[in-house]
Protein backbone atom coordinates (compact mmCIF):
# COMPACT_ATOMS: atom_id res chain seq x y z
CA UNK A 1 0.00 0.00 0.00
CA UNK A 2 1.85 3.66 -0.96
CA UNK A 3 0.07 6.85 0.43
CA UNK A 4 -0.37 9.61 -1.97
CA UNK A 5 -1.67 12.47 -0.06
CA UNK A 6 -2.66 13.16 3.43
CA UNK A 7 -4.59 16.08 5.43
CA UNK A 8 -1.33 17.62 7.24
CA UNK A 9 -0.91 19.28 3.97
CA UNK A 10 -3.99 21.07 4.07
CA UNK A 11 -3.67 24.78 3.82
CA UNK A 12 -6.15 27.68 3.90
CA UNK A 13 -6.65 28.88 0.04
CA UNK A 14 -7.08 32.66 1.80
CA UNK A 15 -3.50 32.39 3.11
CA UNK A 16 -1.79 30.00 0.98
CA UNK A 17 -3.32 30.27 -2.55
CA UNK A 18 -0.50 28.82 -4.33
CA UNK A 19 1.20 26.10 -1.99
CA UNK A 20 -1.72 23.90 -0.51
CA UNK A 21 -2.66 21.00 -1.04
CA UNK A 22 -6.63 21.87 -0.50
CA UNK A 23 -8.46 24.69 -1.38
CA UNK A 24 -11.04 26.03 0.70
CA UNK A 25 -13.36 28.09 -1.47
CA UNK A 26 -15.21 29.71 2.13
CA UNK A 27 -13.60 30.28 4.66
CA UNK A 28 -15.76 28.01 7.06
CA UNK A 29 -13.44 25.30 8.12
CA UNK A 30 -11.03 26.23 10.84
CA UNK A 31 -7.56 24.95 10.94
CA UNK A 32 -6.18 23.94 14.56
CA UNK A 33 -2.76 23.09 15.00
CA UNK A 34 -2.71 20.29 17.14
CA UNK A 35 0.51 18.68 19.64
CA UNK A 36 0.34 15.84 16.50
CA UNK A 37 -1.14 17.82 13.25
CA UNK A 38 -3.37 20.37 11.70
CA UNK A 39 -7.53 19.50 12.61
CA UNK A 40 -9.82 20.88 10.69
CA UNK A 41 -13.34 22.02 12.54
CA UNK A 42 -16.52 23.22 11.01
CA UNK A 43 -19.96 23.51 12.49
CA UNK A 44 -22.99 25.42 10.82
CA UNK A 45 -25.83 24.82 12.15
CA UNK A 46 -27.88 27.73 10.66
CA UNK A 47 -31.59 26.94 10.54
CA UNK A 48 -32.39 29.76 8.01
CA UNK A 49 -29.89 28.47 5.04
CA UNK A 50 -28.12 24.84 3.91
CA UNK A 51 -24.11 25.82 3.53
CA UNK A 52 -23.01 24.70 0.84
CA UNK A 53 -18.68 24.56 1.44
CA UNK A 54 -15.96 22.14 -0.59
CA UNK A 55 -12.58 21.28 0.11
CA UNK A 56 -10.86 20.10 -2.95
CA UNK A 57 -6.91 19.14 -3.35
CA UNK A 58 -4.62 19.98 -5.58
CA UNK A 59 -3.54 17.94 -8.76
CA UNK A 60 -2.88 14.14 -7.43
CA UNK A 61 -0.76 12.06 -10.28
CA UNK A 62 -1.68 8.24 -9.85
CA UNK A 63 0.71 7.09 -12.45
CA UNK A 64 -0.49 3.26 -13.03
CA UNK A 65 -2.84 2.46 -10.24
CA UNK A 66 -6.22 1.28 -11.23
CA UNK A 67 -7.96 2.17 -7.98
CA UNK A 68 -7.33 4.62 -5.62
CA UNK A 69 -8.96 4.31 -1.94
CA UNK A 70 -9.60 7.35 -0.23
CA UNK A 71 -9.64 6.99 3.95
CA UNK A 72 -11.43 9.53 6.27
CA UNK A 73 -10.56 9.98 9.97
CA UNK A 74 -13.42 11.89 11.68
CA UNK A 75 -15.78 13.22 14.46
CA UNK A 76 -19.39 14.19 13.90
CA UNK A 77 -21.70 15.48 16.88
CA UNK A 78 -25.25 15.14 16.77
CA UNK A 79 -27.94 17.89 15.69
CA UNK A 80 -31.03 16.15 14.10
CA UNK A 81 -33.38 18.70 15.65
CA UNK A 82 -31.79 21.57 13.46
CA UNK A 83 -33.14 21.95 9.97
CA UNK A 84 -29.90 21.75 7.75
CA UNK A 85 -27.84 19.51 9.87
CA UNK A 86 -26.20 16.59 8.68
CA UNK A 87 -24.33 14.20 9.88
CA UNK A 88 -22.14 12.80 6.59
CA UNK A 89 -20.03 14.32 4.47
CA UNK A 90 -19.88 13.60 0.29
CA UNK A 91 -16.87 12.82 -1.37
CA UNK A 92 -16.62 13.90 -5.22
CA UNK A 93 -13.22 13.35 -7.77
CA UNK A 94 -12.69 15.10 -10.82
CA UNK A 95 -10.70 13.13 -13.10
CA UNK A 96 -8.78 14.88 -16.51
CA UNK A 97 -6.12 14.32 -19.43
CA UNK A 98 -4.21 17.22 -18.37
CA UNK A 99 -2.58 18.94 -16.27
CA UNK A 100 -4.19 22.52 -15.05
CA UNK A 101 -1.83 26.03 -15.08
CA UNK A 102 -2.52 29.22 -16.27
CA UNK A 103 -5.25 31.63 -15.60
CA UNK A 104 -7.41 30.16 -18.74
CA UNK A 105 -6.63 26.61 -17.81
CA UNK A 106 -7.95 26.46 -14.29
CA UNK A 107 -9.37 23.33 -11.93
CA UNK A 108 -13.11 23.51 -11.82
CA UNK A 109 -14.45 24.68 -8.70
CA UNK A 110 -16.51 21.91 -7.26
CA UNK A 111 -19.09 24.62 -5.98
CA UNK A 112 -19.94 26.40 -9.22
CA UNK A 113 -19.30 23.56 -11.80
CA UNK A 114 -19.90 20.34 -9.47
CA UNK A 115 -21.36 18.61 -12.72
CA UNK A 116 -17.22 18.22 -13.88
CA UNK A 117 -17.22 16.01 -10.41
CA UNK A 118 -18.09 12.42 -9.78
CA UNK A 119 -19.68 11.46 -6.70
CA UNK A 120 -17.95 8.37 -5.34
CA UNK A 121 -19.23 8.15 -1.82
CA UNK A 122 -21.09 9.70 1.30
CA UNK A 123 -19.76 8.92 4.84
CA UNK A 124 -21.93 6.97 7.46
CA UNK A 125 -20.29 7.36 10.82
CA UNK A 126 -21.05 4.78 13.30
CA UNK A 127 -20.10 7.11 15.89
CA UNK A 128 -21.42 10.16 17.06
CA UNK A 129 -20.00 12.53 19.56
CA UNK A 130 -21.33 14.69 21.95
CA UNK A 131 -18.52 16.90 22.83
CA UNK A 132 -16.38 17.14 19.39
CA UNK A 133 -13.49 18.08 22.23
CA UNK A 134 -14.11 14.46 23.46
CA UNK A 135 -14.04 13.02 19.88
CA UNK A 136 -15.48 9.19 19.27
CA UNK A 137 -13.58 8.72 15.92
CA UNK A 138 -15.04 7.13 12.59
CA UNK A 139 -12.65 5.85 10.45
CA UNK A 140 -14.06 5.25 6.38
CA UNK A 141 -12.75 4.36 3.05
CA UNK A 142 -14.32 4.59 -0.26
CA UNK A 143 -12.80 4.17 -3.30
CA UNK A 144 -12.72 5.20 -7.08
CA UNK A 145 -11.68 3.94 -10.33
CA UNK A 146 -8.36 5.35 -12.67
CA UNK A 147 -8.04 5.60 -16.10
CA UNK A 148 -4.79 5.80 -18.31
CA UNK A 149 -6.54 8.40 -20.05
CA UNK A 150 -7.37 10.80 -17.32
CA UNK A 151 -4.47 10.54 -15.20
CA UNK A 152 -4.36 13.14 -12.86
CA UNK A 153 -7.62 13.84 -10.23
CA UNK A 154 -8.57 16.29 -7.94
CA UNK A 155 -10.48 15.25 -4.75
CA UNK A 156 -13.17 17.09 -3.13
CA UNK A 157 -15.16 17.12 0.11
CA UNK A 158 -18.66 18.29 0.54
CA UNK A 159 -19.97 19.62 3.50
CA UNK A 160 -23.77 20.91 4.06
CA UNK A 161 -24.38 21.39 7.89
CA UNK A 162 -23.60 19.87 11.12
CA UNK A 163 -20.56 19.78 12.90
CA UNK A 164 -17.35 18.10 12.20
CA UNK A 165 -14.05 17.45 12.72
CA UNK A 166 -11.66 16.24 10.64
CA UNK A 167 -8.36 14.33 11.99
CA UNK A 168 -7.38 12.66 8.32
CA UNK A 169 -7.71 12.12 4.79
CA UNK A 170 -5.23 10.08 3.26
CA UNK A 171 -5.44 8.66 -0.38
CA UNK A 172 -3.52 5.35 -1.18
CA UNK A 173 -3.77 2.96 -3.63
CA UNK A 174 -2.17 -1.32 -3.51
CA UNK A 175 0.46 -3.53 -5.00
CA UNK A 176 1.89 -6.57 -4.77
CA UNK A 177 5.28 -6.72 -4.07
CA UNK A 178 8.24 -7.76 -5.61
CA UNK A 179 8.94 -11.13 -3.99
CA UNK A 180 9.52 -15.11 -4.58
CA UNK A 181 6.72 -16.94 -3.71
CA UNK A 182 7.81 -19.54 -0.64
CA UNK A 183 5.37 -22.38 -2.18
CA UNK A 184 7.45 -22.13 -5.81
CA UNK A 185 10.38 -20.46 -6.03
CA UNK A 186 8.81 -18.25 -8.50
CA UNK A 187 9.52 -14.91 -8.37
CA UNK A 188 7.16 -12.16 -9.56
CA UNK A 189 7.96 -8.48 -10.21
CA UNK A 190 6.00 -5.35 -8.51
CA UNK A 191 2.94 -5.08 -9.83
CA UNK A 192 0.27 -2.66 -9.32
CA UNK A 193 -2.98 -4.30 -7.92
CA UNK A 194 -6.11 -4.64 -10.48
CA UNK A 195 -9.44 -2.68 -9.23
CA UNK A 196 -11.31 -6.05 -8.70
CA UNK A 197 -10.03 -10.07 -9.21
CA UNK A 198 -6.64 -10.78 -10.01
CA UNK A 199 -4.21 -10.13 -13.02
CA UNK A 200 -1.93 -12.96 -13.85
CA UNK A 201 1.61 -12.23 -14.30
CA UNK A 202 4.53 -13.84 -15.72
CA UNK A 203 7.88 -14.88 -13.51
CA UNK A 204 10.82 -16.39 -13.37
CA UNK A 205 13.07 -18.81 -10.70
CA UNK A 206 14.75 -16.92 -8.63
CA UNK A 207 18.19 -16.21 -7.75
CA UNK A 208 19.87 -19.76 -8.29
CA UNK A 209 17.30 -21.83 -8.33
CA UNK A 210 16.01 -23.53 -11.97
CA UNK A 211 12.73 -24.81 -13.29
CA UNK A 212 11.04 -28.45 -12.26
CA UNK A 213 10.70 -29.24 -16.09
CA UNK A 214 11.79 -27.76 -19.21
CA UNK A 215 9.38 -25.39 -21.26
CA UNK A 216 7.29 -24.92 -17.84
CA UNK A 217 4.99 -21.94 -17.65
CA UNK A 218 6.10 -19.30 -14.83
CA UNK A 219 3.54 -16.94 -13.34
CA UNK A 220 1.67 -15.57 -10.62
CA UNK A 221 -1.68 -13.54 -9.72
CA UNK A 222 -1.84 -10.61 -8.21
CA UNK A 223 -5.05 -9.42 -6.36
CA UNK A 224 -7.01 -6.45 -5.58
CA UNK A 225 -5.64 -6.27 -2.21
CA UNK A 226 -2.58 -5.63 -3.18
CA UNK A 227 -1.40 -9.55 -1.81
CA UNK A 228 -0.11 -13.04 -4.25
CA UNK A 229 -2.47 -15.51 -4.65
CA UNK A 230 -1.32 -18.97 -2.63
CA UNK A 231 -3.50 -20.61 -4.93
CA UNK A 232 -3.57 -19.40 -8.52
CA UNK A 233 0.24 -19.84 -9.24
CA UNK A 234 2.11 -21.50 -12.12
CA UNK A 235 4.66 -23.67 -12.48
CA UNK A 236 7.56 -24.36 -9.78
CA UNK A 237 11.28 -23.80 -9.11
CA UNK A 238 13.95 -25.72 -7.17
CA UNK A 239 17.18 -24.52 -5.81
CA UNK A 240 20.13 -25.74 -7.46
CA UNK A 241 22.59 -27.87 -6.65
CA UNK A 242 23.99 -26.67 -3.48
CA UNK A 243 21.88 -24.28 -2.52
CA UNK A 244 19.04 -24.84 -0.05
CA UNK A 245 15.40 -23.10 0.37
CA UNK A 246 15.47 -20.05 3.01
CA UNK A 247 12.02 -19.51 4.59
CA UNK A 248 11.42 -15.64 5.20
CA UNK A 249 7.37 -15.41 5.54
CA UNK A 250 5.44 -16.11 2.30
CA UNK A 251 8.76 -15.41 0.40
CA UNK A 252 11.72 -17.71 0.26
CA UNK A 253 14.97 -17.40 -1.62
CA UNK A 254 17.93 -20.43 -2.22
CA UNK A 255 21.13 -19.78 -0.63
CA UNK A 256 24.28 -21.60 -0.24
CA UNK A 257 24.42 -24.64 2.13
CA UNK A 258 27.59 -24.36 3.40
CA UNK A 259 28.02 -26.24 6.33
CA UNK A 260 23.97 -25.14 6.91
CA UNK A 261 20.64 -27.22 7.24
CA UNK A 262 18.39 -25.17 5.29
CA UNK A 263 14.80 -26.96 6.00
CA UNK A 264 12.61 -27.62 2.95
Amino acid sequence: MESLVALESMKEYFTYPSHNCFVIFKPKWKKDHGPKKPVFTVCDVSPSQEPNLWLRSLEIHVKNATRVDVTLKYAVSKCTMIKHCKDNLQLFVHKTSWKYGNLQNKVPEPNKNIESYQNFGTTKPRSISKDLDKPELNNETYSFFTNRSTPYYYLAIRYQGGCFRLFEVVLSYSFCSSMALSSNLVHLTETIAPANGTIQIGGSCAQNAQPLADNMTLYGNCMANGEWSSHAIGGECLCMAGFGKYLNGTSASCKSKCGKYFPY
